[in-house]
């Protein structure tokens, strides 16, 4: 358990607020979580507590924005191939309809990734006021592989 008298430097809590802050960077986020967390793991609960909750979200995260972009590849083909189709038979509306398919993926992209940064900018707060936040859905994951002393 975490005790109450645990009062944590200025430099813990801004190392932790920029493992979560560093979701901006895109892919190279999870490095910057990564060297965190490695290189101060075993100097402060809160670096390793944050480091690591930053790091989990931001592997889902990338892993999640990889999908998408494979399923607007994805989409962006198909749609092309649709209209080839509904041009060769004239079936314009079909055409039109399907060229929306990869806007829609794109659009939920980026939608993602403004939710992103929205819980990481909330988690990077939580992280300099010195508290222990878990993300929603994973954050108990990270928890149970930190063990007792953070439950």
């Amino acid at each position: 358990m975490i005790d109450a008298g645990y009062c944590p430097s200025t430099q813990e809590r801004v190392l932790s607020a920029i493992a979560h802050i560093s979701v901006v960077l895109g892919f190279m986020s999870v490095l910057v979580s990564a060297g965190i967390w490695l290189l101060k793991k075993d100097e402060s609960r809160l670096i390793r507590f944050h480091a690591l909750q930053a790091l989990a979200f931001q592997i889902t995260f990338v892993l999640a924005a990889s999908l998408g972009f494979v399923a607007y590849a994805l989409a962006l083909v198909f749609s092309g191939f649709i209209m080839m189709i509904s041009a060769a038979f004239n079936l314009m509306p079909l055409g039109i309809f399907v060229m929306w398919l990869p806007m829609i993926f794109f659009a939920m992209i980026m939608l993602a990734y403004v939710i992103a940064v929205i819980m990481a900018l909330f988690a990077a707060y939580k992280a300099y006021c010195g508290s222990f936040w878990n993300y929603p859905a994973i954050g108990g994951r990270v928890l149970c592989s930190l063990g007792a002393d953070y439950g």
